[in-house]
């Protein structure tokens, strides 16, 4: 490969690595440099006095702790998958990536540094679904009740528990599959995944609420 008509050697390609990376933070510092109030915020939060009746946090949390915790899961699964669509692309660049003789192939090395990526990345969605359920307590719906309802505290607060775990689940697949290469181990626990999340936070809160709450909405949220 060549880079501006010159050959594209490992030196020219680890500098042209810098120079994103370089881009890529400077980027992500000026979005976060409006995150000093949340973490003044953070750093100095101090208890309201009064507990939400679900999960018996303090009030203070949710007002003053838990934005900038969200800040930084975003950021964490925001760099994860930038770094691993870098480093796809310099790898295919660098001829890591590629096929040969008909065949898709991928070094190991690469391998396991794109592997590396994707156990980070899904560390950050499991990260996520732990403070979605605090979420539920702030969304609005456009059903009878403000926070969680009927549907959030039976179906979706169990899906979110069934994702957590079904993540951590995936990345260790991953992980194991860093030495151990078992790709029909890998595709079962991904198709799973996929199952899993579909049916648990889209198809089964909607036909609750379609089948169980919506016919008496006011008696069943009471």
């Amino acid at each position: 490969p060549d880079l501006g008509g010159k050959p594209l050697t490992r030196a020219r390609l680890k500098r042209v690595a810098y120079a994103i990376a370089g881009l890529l933070s400077l980027l992500f510092a000026t979005g976060f440099s409006g995150q000093w109030d949340g973490l003044l915020r953070y750093l100095y939060a101090v208890p309201y006095g009064k507990a939400d009746p679900i999960f018996g946090a303090d009030l203070g949390f949710y007002m003053l702790e838990l934005p900038f915790l969200q800040a930084m899961q975003s950021a964490v699964v925001g760099l994860a998958f930038l770094g691993l669509l870098a480093l796809m692309t310099g790898y295919v660049i660098a001829g890591e990536i590629g096929v040969q003789d008909g065949q898709f192939q991928v070094k190991a090395a690469a391998l396991r540094h794109l592997g590396v990526n994707v156990i980070l990345l899904l560390l950050g969605w499991t990260w996520g679904f732990y403070l979605d359920r605090y979420e539920m307590l702030q969304e609005g719906g456009s059903g009878a009740v403000y926070g969680a309802g009927y549907t959030d505290i039976n179906v979706m607060l169990p899906a979110l528990w069934v994702m957590i775990v079904a993540t951590l689940v995936l990345a260790g697949l991953v992980a194991y599959n860093l030495y151990r290469k078992d790709l029909r181990l890998l595709g079962v626990g991904v198709v799973g995944y996929v199952a899993l999340l579909v049916g648990g936070l889209v198809l089964a809160p909607t036909l609750v609420t379609q089948i169980t709450v919506l016919p008496s909405e006011l008696q069943v949220e009471r």
